[in-house]
This record gives C-alpha cells, structure tokens and sequence, in this order.
C-alpha cells in the first residue's frame, strides 16, 4: 500500500504523509498534514517523546440551515454555532 509515503501537491512539493487509519476500511486513506509530522518529529527530537497537540476545546455546528439562523436569529451569512465548551484544568 501506498500508507507511510510523501502526498505531492501539483507543484511536486510534499504537503503530507499517506496513511491508513483503519484495519477493514480498504480504499479509505488520509493524509497527515506535513506541518503535524514536523510538530511531531520536532517533539520527539526536543523531548523523547510526542508532546501531543493542543486544541481549542469547541465543538462547532455550520450555520448551513436557513431555519436553523432564523431560530437563533442570525444573520444569513453567519458561519458557525459554538455547541459545546470544553473546561480541563
């Protein structure tokens, strides 16, 4: 299989690396972007291991429904919900 290898853009530079995720899901491949494998490898060389990746900690909803803004009583170009906030301490 092609998991493990460089993913070109059109201009023939690397963006990312190939990559399966599931055992029984042939034909389904992602991408790790090359900016995540430079966070990664930058991690492991600083600190011997992965120091993870932080997150902002919101789930969000697109504004796509028309019934979905005019409940909410937004406008028709919103973008997004915030649904959820995540508080770790």
């Amino acid at each position: 299989g092609n998991s493990g290898g460089p993913v070109f853009n059109k201009e023939g530079s690397v963006i990312g690396v190939a990559f399966q995720g599931l055992d029984d899901a042939d034909g389904i491949g992602y991408i790790i972007p090359a900016r995540i494998v430079k966070h990664f490898m930058e991690g492991v060389r600083r600190f011997g291991k992965f120091p993870g990746i932080c997150s902002l900690g919101l789930e969000l909803q697109l504004l796509e429904n028309p019934s979905l803004r005019k409940a909410k009583k937004l406008q028709e170009d919103a973008g997004v919900l915030v649904i959820f906030v995540s508080f770790s301490f």
